[in-house]
Parts: structure tokens; sequence; C-alpha cells
């Protein structure tokens, strides 16, 4: 199968910021410390008292002194067990030079000095890991690795200056081997603003949180580690630094509070936003229990909790690019008891309760203000089940399905290759998306599913390919193109508009790939039927689209100049 690329997006976990002008150090993670300014006092923060505007942070406290406390796997690219003078023998190590600099425009590009970086490699097939390394007053630092070790990226942590940046690397480094990378970095973006409690009064010590993701990003079932994060001062202000262009969420946390006003937008380089308020309110913990009909302990139910509202509720922040949003939701799973916790839920805020389980209903309960404790009880609903089975009748293991339509489902093929999906409600028009590599993908719909639904019996035919190449004006390959893939896999294309998901080849991931050095693609696992084929070169522009019918492997597909 072939997986569509990723955009990259600094999705790292680093945080940092200085304790000066007043604030409390922060730092980058949990484990972390930074530095402080001894001569900033505790009204530093303000030109004047009370006017409360608020001062650009001291260039004296850069670098941050942070990073994210690496996990138990982390390991650094390893360094010889009887670490000799690598200046005595410098070819029997691979050098990375790496020079920082920041770059102004209208300026000469000046070197950075104290910036930490990290360098993510590999030697042989699982020998994974980072080295870290810091530049020295120049802005220069001289890492030495072990030769042969593949480079994959250099990432240059933020500080209270500069943005973050993420640079590509992606080669093998030999003995004796100098490779020298000139990386520019920009101005950070500027966060500033106070904490208040529901009583509009200042709220001291408050840990003030951001990351470079979107909103949606940060309150999924997985959490991010946080990317920066200050603490508000005596009299409720923070400020935040770091910020390369992105779009940012930015939350604040404090002892028996929750977060009732958050801060979400777009920030650039060097941009200052300003007159940040957020808010806290008294808040406690909410309590649930899980059971089926019959009394029994329902564990690892998902529970999606909200306050109403929540995702059409906004108000203006202080920039156009920024809104208020309102408290986070939060996505946890129930324990092997059946209990769950929601840690925070304001005070006066009726939440809203979505429990999803493979085996039963979903089912959506609520809860008036103040409730502490609620009681969950779940249906066993209808099941899907069927088997999957070749061309040539023998069944298919670990063939991936996927349920669409009222209730969504998932489900994979045993050795007998069937499959069951329950919790299942009444619904005349569910698709059912089937695929396990080396064959074509299948849809099945519109499928009926109710209590009178008989098994299923799906056959997978051969899957069919795609492959040519992209080629410039001269002929000659074009490396790292996109081409994209989009069938017609239903008998009327009128039909799509009442399609419940996307198409087949998008859902498995089948749809992209990149070029390689020769100009070459190959998609090999299609369906039977005309494609439109799509190709963006890698600098961006127009793309060109053709029509290919599967099968089809001497497509050639000629750029413009």
């Amino acid at each position: 199968m072939v997986s569509r690329i990723p955009s990259l997006r600094l999705c790292l976990a680093v945080l940092l910021l200085l304790t000066a002008l007043g604030f409390p150090g922060c730092g980058g993670g949990e484990a972390e410390t930074s530095a402080s300014n001894p001569e900033a006092g505790e009204n530093s923060l303000s030109q004047e008292e009370g006017q409360g505007e608020f001062l650009t942070p001291p260039e004296a406290q850069d670098p941050f002194d942070g990073g994210s406390p690496p996990a138990a796997k982390d390991r650094q690219i390893p360094e010889p067990p009887e670490l000799p003078d690598p200046f005595e023998k410098p070819e029997a190590w691979a050098w990375l030079n790496v020079q920082v600099s920041l770059e102004q425009e209208g300026m000469d590009a000046l070197g950075v000095g104290g910036v930490e970086l990290e360098v993510y490699g590999r030697r042989g097939e699982r020998d994974m890991g980072r080295t870290k390394a810091q530049t020295d007053e120049t802005g220069m630092a001289r890492i030495y690795l072990r030769p042969g070790t593949f480079v994959f990226h250099v990432f240059v942590k933020p500080t209270v200056r500069t943005a973050p940046v993420m640079h590509p690397l992606r080669r093998e480094i030999a003995a004796g081997e100098n490779v020298d990378l000139d990386l520019k970095v920009k101005p950070c973006g500027l966060i500033f603003g106070r904490v208040l409690d529901h009583e509009d009064q200042p709220v001291a010590g408050a840990t003030v949180k951001a990351w470079f993701q979107e909103r949606w990003a940060v309150e999924g079932p997985d959490p991010l580690e946080v990317d920066v994060f200050s603490k508000s001062n005596e009299k409720g202000e923070f400020y935040l630094a770091g910020f390369p262009r992105c779009q940012f969420v930015v939350d604040v946390e404090s002892s028996g509070f929750a977060s009732v006003r958050r801060l979400t937008g777009i920030i650039d380089f060097e941009e200052r936003i300003e007159g940040v308020e957020l808010r806290l309110a008294p808040a406690f913990e909410l309590i649930g229990e899980i059971r089926s009909a019959e009394g029994e302990a329902v564990a690892d139910a998902l529970i999606t909790a909200g306050m109403q509202k929540r995702r059409v509720r906004r108000w203006k922040g202080p920039k156009e690019t920024t809104l208020y949003v309102p408290s986070r939701q939060f996505i946890i799973k129930s324990d092997q008891d059946g209990i769950f916790r929601v840690p925070t839920v304001p005070e006066g805020q009726v939440w809203n309760l979505m429990v999803r389980h493979l085996d039963y209903r979903q089912s959506l309960r609520k809860t008036f203000p103040g409730q502490r404790s609620i009681e969950i009880i779940l249906e066993t609903g209808f099941v899907l089940q069927g088997v999957v089975s070749s061309d040539l009748g023998e069944p298919v293991f670990g063939a991936d399905i996927r349920l669409k339509g009222v209730v969504n489902g998932r489900a994979s093929t045993k050795l007998d290759g069937k499959f069951a999906i329950k919790g299942l409600k009444d619904d005349p028009a569910a698709a059912l998306l089937i695929y396990q590599s080396g064959y074509a993908p299948k849809v099945l719909w519109p499928l009926i599913i109710g209590e009178d639904t008989e098994p299923l019996s799906v056959v997978l035919e051969r899957s069919v390919p795609i492959a040519g190449e992209v080629v410039d004006a001269e002929g000659k390959g074009v490396a790292n193109a996109q081409v994209v893939v989009k069938g017609q896999f239903l008998e009327k294309a009128e039909d799509l508009k009442f399609f419940p998901t996307e198409a087949p080849e998008k859902m498995f991931e089948l749809d992209t790939q990149v070029t390689g050095v020769s100009g070459s693609f190959r998609f090999a696992d299609l369906y039977p039927g005309k494609f439109q084929v799509e190709v963006t070169p890698a600098e961006g522009g127009e793309p060109i689209v053709v029509e290919a019918e599967a099968g089809r492997e001497d497509l050639r597909i000629q750029l413009p100049n």
C-alpha cells in the first residue's frame, strides 16, 4: 500500500521561555527549568505602575534553556563506549557542521549562540536515536557522529527571539566526511496577556501553555506535548515566545480551576499579539461508570466529553486572526471496571458525553450543572457479519473492513476470513469498504442494516496497477512530483453526492505517491476502470490531469516548461 505523504509541520515538543520581568520560569517539558533574570523586579512587566504595557523580553535571557524530557526509548546516535577526543582522529568520525544565523530583512544574518539542536538519525535498520548539541557564540555547532549514520533531519529549537526550524537532510554521512549546513532562523512571534478568574481577579502562578497546532489536533484522543509554556506573575500577566508562522492554541490551567476561555488563531514571524485575556472558573472532577444492559462493566469505551455547542461557540480575539474558544473537550477511555474520569468540568455548565464501543450502540448523555457522577447503560444493537474470500475461494486474512453510515464501524478479518461489526442501528444505505494488499478495494453500497440483515459473502479480485513516469519538457524524469489518482468506483457518477464517505483509494491511502529520482511512479492496488491522474511538481504550480485505464503501466506524463 502506498501511504499519503503528510506535509511537514512542527509538531515537536519544545518548551521554552524564561522567568524575566517578574515571571516564574518556563521551559521545555515538565522536568525542565529555565534561567531567571535576577535584575527583574516584581513590577518590571509594566513601564509604569498600573499601565500594564508589556516590554519585549530582554536579549540577555536568550537563549531559551529548555527542551522536552527524552522518552525512555530516546538515546543519542551512539557515541563510542570509550570516547576519545574526536579532534585527534577526525577521519574516524562523520562530522555535521551546523551554522545557525538570524535572518532579518535588510540586515546581514547574525550567528545565534546558545541555540539547542537535535539531530535525528539511524545506524542500521533499527538503531534509531538523536544527538543534542548547542551552538557557540558564533552560532556554530560541530557534531560528530558514528560513520554511516543516516541523518533524517536537524531540528533547531526556539528561543525567546527566534522561531524553530526543521531542516530535512535525508542522507548518510561517511567516515571522515564533513557536511556543512547553514540554517537560517527567523525572529519569533510573541503573545502577551493576563489570566483572570470568574470574578475578573488576576490569577498568579497559573500555567499558560501553547501548541503550534490547530485546535482539534490539540483536543484529540492522543495528547500532544506542549510546545511552549509560561507562568503568570502576581498580576496574572504572562508572555509566550518562540512562535513560528503557524496555527496555535493557548490554554491555561490552575489547581481547582478549568479554562473557560482559550485563544486560538494564526501567528506570523515577528508578530506581537497583545491584550490576551484567558479565563478560569471553579471546576470539579466528573466520575462516570459504564455498564451493559446485563449489568457488566464495559471496559475500553471511548468517551468524548465537552460543553454543549463547543464547536460553534466562539468570541472575537485581540486580533482579526485570533478567536477565543470555550473549554476544551476530553477524549478518554473507561477502565476495566467501566470507570472513567473527566478531570475538569467547569461549575455551571451542561456537558455532553458521547460514548462509543465496538460491541455496543453509541450513547449520548448530558450532565446538568454541578453533577459529579453519572451511570451510562449501553445497548447491544445489531451485528453485521460476513466472510471475505479471494477469487480462488480462499479466505482472506487481515482485510481492512470499514463501515460508514448512521453508525461507523471497523473490523479486520480473522484467519478464516470472517469479520463482525457490532453495536449497529437501522441504516437503509450504509457503505462497506473492504481492502487487503494485493487485492482491489471493494465497495458494497447501498447496504441495508437491520434486524434481518443476513451474513455477507465478499469476494476480492486481484488488484490492477497504474504505473508510468513524469518527465519535463526535455523528456528528463521529474523527481518528487506528487501524483494523485481518482477513480470511478460507482456505476453512476451522479451517485457520488449520496455516497456517505470518500472514495476507497482515498479511504485506504492508495491514492497518492511521490515520483522517484527517475520520475517513475506505480499504484499497485487499484480496481478496474478509468482513473484521473493528477500530477503536481514539487515546486508547486498548476497540476496536470490526464485520464488512464487501470492496467496501464507505460503512462508518460510530460510537464510544460
